[in-house]
């Protein structure tokens, strides 16, 4: 019998880790080219509306900026895996309002009412683009979990109660909270992050494993449940900037 070599083994472990990164990648490609193909199907459904094309064209142009942003964040996880010192803050009304208007309209069709209670000016000590996909990702898990008769999708923040958790203080606490079907109880079992809430084709819990690498990356903890009132119910425990003159607030993307 032969014995593998330690660097066989960690070749392997980096392939893994590299195949792993590169779907998750490509997941949120998808998300990203979703709203962006719906924007230009209905600018050459109607060549005439001008303003109409503006906005699939601004929406192209965020687009690719977007993908490039997030693919240099995957690429981070690559490079240092572990937790990170984050050099801007993210405003998280901006953040939401950035997101909101990426997805357009398609995560509010069918009578899905999006409903935010959050401070603004309230700054997190994470990456923009970081918590821009946290919140793209959870979105949308969200909304696929409401089904067409309509639903709600709450996104409420406040400071965070102290707990063992975390050693990091002051910690805000922001939930994404949706009326839709809610986790299985053996996928909350399996993880408590990490997984989707389906095992339909398209759920393969790579979008809660990023939200999860992301959030963990940046000091935080990310946390998903079933909400006793229905639905399910995301929780992302997120450092304050330790300092303003330390961590610079980052302008916001317009995502048309």
């Amino acid at each position: 019998m032969s014995v593998r070599e330690p660097s066989d083994r960690s070749s392997e472990a980096e392939l893994r880790t590299l195949g792993r990164l590169t779907a998750l990648l490509a997941h949120e490609v998808n998300n990203l080219m979703t709203p962006l193909a719906a924007y230009s199907k209905a600018a050459m459904q109607h060549p005439a509306d001008l303003i109409l094309t503006r906005r699939a064209l601004e929406q192209a142009h965020s687009t690719s900026h977007r993908a490039g942003e997030i693919a240099r964040t995957i690429l981070s996880l690559a490079s240092t895996g572990e937790q990170t010192e984050v050099e801007s803050a993210a405003d998280l009304r901006s953040c939401i309002d950035a997101v909101l208007r990426c997805l357009g309209r398609g995560l509010s069709a069918g009578g899905v009412v999006i409903g935010i209670d959050v401070e603004a000016g309230g700054q997190l000590a994470i990456n923009q683009v970081a918590l821009e996909h946290v919140l793209i990702n959870l979105l949308l898990n969200a909304r696929r979990a409401i089904d067409d008769r309509g639903g709600r999708i709450e996104i409420r923040s406040a400071p965070a109660e102290a707990c063992s958790t975390w050693n990091r203080a002051p910690m805000i606490l922001v939930e994404v909270h949706d009326n839709g079907h809610g986790f299985h109880h053996p996928q909350l079992i399996e993880s408590r992050s990490s997984r989707n809430r389906t095992t339909e084709a398209a759920g393969h819990g790579f979008g809660l494993e990023l939200c999860e690498r992301l959030v963990h990356q940046a000091h935080g903890v990310f946390e998903i449940d079933n909400h006793p009132e229905g639905g399910a119910i995301a929780r992302l425990y997120l450092p304050r900037p330790s300092s303003e003159s330390q961590i610079r607030p980052a302008t916001a993307n317009a995502a048309a």
